[in-house]
């Protein structure tokens, strides 16, 4: 009969339902119940039914703490510093163009001006630079002039891009029409005074 239970329950499901088992008067036999139900001269057995709820075992060891996680945010590499006129900006990238004598010479206005690629390889400038010094137009006029040189890696591949700026930022704004970044590095600007802001300029070198 215990075998015989062993088999139903298996059958059943491995025990999630009762299963009824028919145990005939006088030769014991067991049989197993068609649909839950018993014929005449069998008595009837119900096995594998849910029993109550056991007690609550015991919490179990805290597992180890894992590794901190990796940020998904790409490193974005720091920004460039435009530093101050020391000669001819052309052979020195990242200064400011003008006289060391400071009497035509790009200076930062508000903000400091700055350079970096992000993340994607994109070229980003930053801040504002300001015009100044009794000597300025000799040293950026609206042909020639510009702000500084950006290095080899961070100039444009495929000739001028043009950049049209609305100044808002800059103290005693000019009347700016538009940036040019060179492809040998020039940052120019259509400049007519004040200060230029090159918060927006962005370009794939």
């Amino acid at each position: 009969m215990v075998a015989l239970a062993g088999v139903a329950i298996a059958a059943g499901g491995g025990g999630s339902k009762p299963v009824t088992l028919c145990v005939q008067k006088g030769s014991g036999k067991v049989l197993l119940g068609a649909k839950g139900k018993c014929g005449k001269r069998t008595k009837k057995v119900v096995v594998g039914k849910r029993g109550p709820a056991g007690a609550k075992g015991e919490r179990g060891v805290t597992g180890k703490v894992g590794p901190p996680g990796k940020s998904f945010e790409p490193t974005q590499p720091a920004a460039h510093e435009v530093a101050e006129t020391v000669g001819d900006c052309s052979a020195n990238p990242g200064t400011f163009c003008g006289t060391p004598d400071a009497t035509g010479t790009w200076s930062p206005g508000l903000d400091f001006v700055s350079y970096r690629k992000d993340a994607a390889g994109w070229v980003r400038l930053a801040g504002n630079a300001s015009a100044s010094g009794s000597g300025a137009a000799s040293q950026y006029d609206n042909a020639h002039g510009a702000i500084f040189f950006l290095p080899p890696g961070y100039r444009p591949s495929d000739g001028i891009h043009r950049f049209y700026i609305p100044q808002t930022t800059c103290h005693n704004p000019g009347s700016i029409s538009y940036v040019d970044v060179l492809p040998n590095g020039a940052v120019k600007p259509r400049f007519d005074g004040g200060c230029v802001d090159l918060a927006n300029v962005v370009f794939y070198p």
